[in-house]
């Protein structure tokens, strides 16, 4: 494992038998205290995948990245140097879990479902893909494994179907390893998937290892809703108290947004397809037409086949956007910010720039309908954009935080969201409280555990490891960048000098 044992997200581990190797997950953790760009402090250019290897922040691995971008750093090999038959799987496409697969050289498969690559298709589209060298990704089929030498991978389809989030089980001769990705069994296909799951590995003789996504357990409220009196959490598939279901955060929604008497600014994750469609049936019940900034309409628009309506925000990034008023790429310019301003506007696929098609295909709402009519609307306003509400009708009105970035509590910028929406006017509103992370409660999660019951837990993607405790295996902690072997239904560190530069021999 190289990281993401005790983070939210950033889950980096490799499995490799002879010369065969599968690397799950290729992202970044969630931690805005070790973020390193701020500040003004950004990536270079060309030397980003090098900044990235030396700060901790991509994960330092033999012959996954290209010579070039490598530029003889030293003390990792490059792709074109390495023998190794690797495979990349990425379970979804949030950045804790794909950040840096762009940085994979091109020769190495990334394993991406296909609604995955559709929206990393439309995010290259805006310039908002992931950074790298890379034109295509490879589709996988849920269910269906891929044989990467003499190592089995198998997709497992987890929950949200207009997302594609799956979970995989790598099988060698030796034993087998699940891991999770995020795991969520708060409704009932979500559940039945993981249920399917349970049974597999019971089919197949048990699971040898279990990398169990464990970010529940770092809420201390959610423990206490979970636990009995003596402090232990119990293992059970309902909802523990305090948790809403699905149907009851629907209702809270629009029992919400029925109280907001103005206008209804939201903040989401725009990768989030299913929170699309949650917004545009939200509005359908409240009467409020969903409006979209550009970036996001886009992605909406080549996801779902039709194009929403959207609004531009008074941002260099749009300073040149088709019929804004006359003006404002003047004063974009003159603030120096001409080169952002000129870096949006690239050819998308089709060779058209997407901001002359989304302006051509789409009904564009401005600030001047908005404040004409401003109840009408549920309209986006990302945090980046946040100073836009001073420019917009703030009587009755409210900010939902639906989820988007910054979403956390303890991210500074949080606190800086809420500060800011109330100078402008608008009463701070949190959606989903509880859920906003979206990962299952720590009793459903013990409950799952315990139904497996794997020989190894290793549990990950979370600040507090040590509150999962296995039912009769061994709970584990591995160390980073150092190499196990899988003996016997156990994980044994390699101390052989020549097992380290080949983790697990070739038996042939």
């Amino acid at each position: 494992m190289y990281s993401g044992l005790r983070s939210i997200g950033g889950v980096v581990a490799t499995v490799t038998r002879g010369r065969d190797r599968v690397v799950f997950e290729i992202g970044a953790a969630y931690d805005p205290a070790t973020d390193f760009y701020t500040g003004g402090l950004g990536p270079r250019p060309e030397g980003w995948l090098r900044d990235g290897l030396r700060l901790g922040l991509v994960p330092w691995i033999d012959g996954l990245y290209p010579a070039a971008a490598l530029d003889g750093l030293e003390g990792i090999v490059p792709a074109e140097d390495s023998d190794l038959n690797t495979a990349v799987f990425v379970s979804h496409l949030h950045l804790d879990h794909m950040a840096y697969m762009g940085a994979v050289h091109r020769d190495i498969p990334v394993y991406l479902s296909p609604n995955g690559q559709r929206i990393e298709a439309a995010l290259e589209e805006t310039g908002d893909g992931v950074r790298g060298w890379r034109d295509s990704y490879t589709a996988f089929t849920p269910g269906e494994p891929i044989a990467v030498g003499q190592i089995e991978l198998l997709p497992l389809v987890s929950f949200t179907p207009a997302y594609g989030h799956s979970s995989c089980l790598i099988t060698t001769p030796e034993g087998s390893l699940h891991w999770t990705g995020d795991l969520v069994m708060q409704r009932p296909e979500e559940l039945a998937n993981r249920l399917r799951d349970i049974e597999l590995f019971r089919r197949r003789g048990g699971l040898d290892v279990l990398i169990c996504d464990c970010t529940e357990f770092s809420d201390e409220a959610a423990i206490a809703a979970c636990s009995d009196g003596s402090g232990a959490i119990v293992p059970s598939l309902d909802l523990p108290v305090g948790w809403e279901s699905f149907p009851a955060m629907a209702a809270g929604r629009r029992r919400a947004l029925a109280e907001v008497e103005g206008l209804a600014a939201f903040n989401f994750y725009p990768r989030e397809m299913e929170d699309v469609e949650m917004l545009v049936e939200l509005g359908g019940l409240t009467g409020r037409e969903v409006v979209f900034e550009p970036d996001a309409a886009w992605l909406v628009g080549r996801y779902f086949g039709t194009w929403p309506k959207y609004y531009v925000p008074d941002a260099a990034r749009y300073a040149d956007w088709p019929g804004v008023e006359a003006g404002r790429a003047g004063l974009a310019r003159e603030a120096g910010q001409a080169e952002q301003a000129g870096r949006a506007w690239r050819p998308g696929r089709a060779g058209e720039a997407w901001q002359a098609r989304l302006a051509r295909e789409a009904e564009r709402v401005t600030r001047q309908m908005v404040a004409r009519d401003p109840a009408r609307y549920l309209l986006q306003i990302g945090y980046p954009h946040l100073l836009e509400l001073f420019d917009l009708p703030s009587a009755g009105g409210a900010y939902l935080q639906m989820g988007g970035v910054p979403m956390y509590d303890g991210d500074p910028n949080h606190a800086r969201m809420v500060e800011l929406a109330g100078r402008a006017g608008f009463r701070y509103v949190k959606f989903d409280d509880h859920m906003n992370m979206r990962h299952s409660p720590p009793s459903m999660v013990r409950h799952y555990v315990d139904a497996i019951d794997p020989r190894v837990l290793i549990p990950a993607h979370g600040a507090n490891p040590e509150r999962l405790a296995a039912k009769s295996g061994r709970w584990f902690q591995p160390e980073y960048g150092v190499v196990y072997r899988l003996a016997e239904g156990d994980l044994v560190p390699v101390q052989d000098a020549d097992l380290v530069a080949d983790p697990i021999a070739d038996p042939a």
